[in-house]
């Protein structure tokens, strides 16, 4: 398995936002990822203040198809240069822990709404509905999201 770090061209507007990738970027041979730098809002501000309006995101690939996405390292395409670059275990994790976020998501949202209305009427919550509303819990409700660290060690173990 391979960790790439690749720069794209990122277009925004107030609706939207577009990405360029290199002709090499094929996106059914990503086995992990990408990973955007622009994924939390305060790595925006940093992207635009890059004269080209480029962003950089890591891949996971397989060796074989690694090959393949890094042959755009320096090279030029739709006037904009592209570049790809295999980076170790370590980069890839300080990449990905400043580009992303622990986050809570409900998982379950019948339980959830379920609990709510509980909670509405004043009825006392079972110890089960206590667990699905606690994120830190791995009953199914609201749960946190993975941490980064996690879902590249899955990956790196296949």
């Amino acid at each position: 398995m391979k960790l790439i770090r690749l720069k794209i061209k990122r277009t925004s507007t107030a609706e939207k936002t577009h990405y360029d990738y290199p002709a090499c970027y094929d996106a059914k041979k990503v086995m992990f990822g990408p990973i955007y730098e622009g994924a939390l809002n305060e790595n925006v501000a940093l992207i635009n203040q890059r004269n080209q309006g480029d962003e950089f995101i890591v891949i996971g690939t397989s060796d074989k198809d690694a090959v393949e996405f890094l042959k755009s390292e320096g090279g030029q395409e739709q006037g904009f240069e592209f570049g790809a670059k295999e980076i170790t275990e370590e980069e890839a994790l300080a990449d990905g822990n400043k580009w992303t976020r622990q986050t809570e998501k409900i998982v379950d949202q019948e339980k959830v709404l379920m609990i709510l209305a509980k909670v509405a009427r004043n009825e006392p919550l079972n110890q089960t509905e206590k667990d699905a509303i606690d994120p830190d819990n791995p009953e199914p409700g609201i749960n946190k999201s993975k941490p980064f660290e996690e879902s590249l060690n899955e990956f790196l173990e296949k």
